[in-house]
């Protein structure tokens, strides 16, 4: 019964966590100026030339569905990726510590989008922000997924003595 609690509840704090390092990053983004504006404009810049395409050469779905793939990709190895991978190594280890939790899933959000896309992190005005606002959204899931399942992380399982004692009772005082 046991493991079939953690079974239930890490997958579950996983995806809480990565909804709210998802809202978060969402937050921030409007927040800044400069992330509005880089977003919008990206986001313009990508709907013409799928139009453009489309219009041509009647590939602009294919298009379309490359790129829609290609940011699933990557908001699950910026969301759900880093706060997994924690949790499984802390799971694994029996690891409870928060800072763990919240330094991992930092550094693992942070540092995820230079290595899948180098050339294009290494060439923005917007990599330096964007990598101290990623490692907030995964100290944000870090510290969200301890606090639903990582305070108990690799906890031993209540073995059967501990189920069968029943305590002995007191002795009356008359």
């Amino acid at each position: 019964m046991w493991l079939l609690g953690r079974i239930i509840l890490v997958p579950l704090a996983i995806l809480i966590a990565a909804f709210a390092a998802g809202t978060f990053l969402v937050i921030t983004g409007f927040a800044q100026p400069q992330f509005g504006g880089a977003i919008a404009e990206a986001a313009i810049t990508t709907m013409e030339r799928l139009a453009d395409s489309l219009a041509q050469d009647g590939e602009g779905i294919d298009r379309f569905a490359r790129l829609a793939q290609g940011l699933s990709t990557l908001t699950i190895a910026v969301l759900f990726l880093p706060v997994a991978l924690v949790a499984a190594a802390t799971e694994v280890f029996g690891l409870r510590w928060w800072l763990l939790q919240a330094l991992g899933a930092a550094l693992l959000t942070a540092l995820l989008p230079w290595a899948m896309l180098p050339n294009l992190m290494a060439g923005s005005a917007l990599a330096s922000p964007l990598t101290g606002v990623l490692a907030a959204t995964g100290a944000l899931a870090g510290s969200i997924y301890w606090m639903i399942a990582g305070r108990s992380a690799g906890a031993d399982p209540p073995s059967i003595e501990d189920r069968a004692t029943v305590p002995a009772p007191r002795p009356r005082r008359d």
